[in-house]
């Protein structure tokens, strides 16, 4: 849902997830929330090419967090 809603306050929570669940690529986030929800997914309405770089900037912030420390 967080993948879905794209929202700026989820974007803490979606750092998390991708640490946890060792997400490294944009591609591998979005091949599981396809997965979890299916392809013909309401949830996951958008292209997938909205949820990469939804994606991107959750794994930039990944990296600057872990940079830091």
């Amino acid at each position: 849902m967080k993948m879905a809603a794209g929202r700026e306050r989820d974007q803490s929570d979606l750092v998390a997830l991708f640490e946890i669940l060792g997400i490294t690529t944009p591609e591998e986030a979005v091949a599981i929330a396809r997965r979890l929800y299916g392809p013909e997914s309401v949830v996951l309405s958008d292209p997938d090419e909205s949820y990469v770089w939804l994606a991107e900037d959750v794994l930039a912030e990944l990296r600057r967090r872990r940079a830091g420390d």
